[in-house]
């Protein structure tokens, strides 16, 4: 073979073995399929995923429909075990879960498959060792829902001054209801305020719940942070609008629904946060070795059309700590 036809060659041969190091590489010339499972407490959550993580994973090189296969499911409860173990019978390369609960039963499910959590702490849930070294099949993010409980419930008061009880919604299955109303409870006692928790299982509980916390003297409810209690955002919002009661919620989403104000990571700057721990994992880290991360910034928000309705002033030592205004 001459010089020339030789370099040809190495040329011809490096490009191929680039190629065979993409995302989807070649199999028997044809392109893999990664399969990715994503388990989640509500259809919003899903929705969430299509939007965020989803295209995230596609300028990562990962396609829905060419090298990438999704299967989603989401339920109550009572049928996430169910669920979860439907999912890993499809044998996905990764499975995402969504939510406590979702985390909880994504983990018993599978030992095998690589978990991606999004929601409470796994080292506190008992599902990995250390944030750094998780050490099992389980990773991902961890949104600090609950512990942001009592930053919420200062914020309240701040915006809402002269409260002397505030009350606490409460989805009593979430695996952080205890966290939330912990850290609740430690910050209202510093600051002098009285915490009335309230449980609602189901979307008609909201409204009652609420009108109970108005009758007992609060001043303004925090609405924890859980994922069942997002999807209800706008039942919440309507019923707290009706009974004059000031919102504190977590993602800035809720604020722009008529919470009063809302604190916490981005939502969905961390759901694309996702994507990124997908594809390490379809390229073969493994998440033993794969650190747990926790969101560095949050932003406060306030929704000052809500204030007006409600004829508050919200002091401007916090509106000028907010990040983002919604008028």
């Amino acid at each position: 073979m001459s010089w020339p036809n030789k370099a040809i060659a190495c040329v011809l041969l490096l490009v191929a073995c680039l190629a065979a190091t993409g995302p989807a590489a070649a199999q028997g010339g044809r392109e893999r399929i990664f399969r990715l499972a994503v388990l989640g407490q509500s259809a919003l959550s899903m929705e969430l995923t299509r939007e965020t993580t989803l295209p995230e994973l596609e300028r990562l090189g990962f396609v829905r429909g060419r090298t990438l296969d999704v299967a989603e499911a989401f339920g109550d409860s009572a049928r996430l075990p169910v669920l979860a173990r439907e999912l890993v019978a499809g044998n996905p390369d990764v499975l995402i879960a969504v939510g406590g609960e979702a985390v909880r039963a994504a983990a018993a499910a599978t030992d095998r498959i690589p978990v991606v959590a999004f929601g409470p702490d796994p080292v506190q849930l008992g599902l990995a060792r250390t944030l750094s070294r998780p050490g099992g099949n389980v990773t991902g993010i961890v949104i600090l829902a609950a512990e942001l409980e009592g930053k919420r419930l200062h914020l309240l008061s701040e915006a809402v001054p002269g409260m002397s009880r505030v009350g606490l919604l409460l989805y009593p299955r979430s695996t952080s209801a205890e966290t939330s109303l912990r850290e609740a409870r430690d910050v209202g006692g510093r600051i002098g305020v009285e915490v009335l928790p309230v449980n609602v299982e189901k979307a008609d509980d909201i409204e009652p719940a609420l009108a109970g916390l108005k009758t007992a003297g609060a001043g303004a409810v925090v609405v924890s942070a859980d994922p069942r209690l997002f999807n209800d955002t706008p039942t919440i919002v309507a019923a707290a609008a009706r009974l004059g009661l000031p919102l504190a919620c977590q993602w800035v989403e809720m604020a722009e629904a008529g919470c009063l104000l809302s604190y916490g990571p981005g939502l969905r700057q961390q759901r694309v946060r996702l994507a990124d721990y997908v594809a390490r994992l379809f390229r073969g880290a493994q998440p033993a070795d794969l650190p747990i991360e926790q969101p560095t910034t949050f932003e406060l928000a306030i929704n000052l059309k809500t204030a007006k309705a409600l004829g508050l002033q919200v002091p401007p030592a916090v509106l000028n700590r907010a990040e983002q205004i919604i008028d």
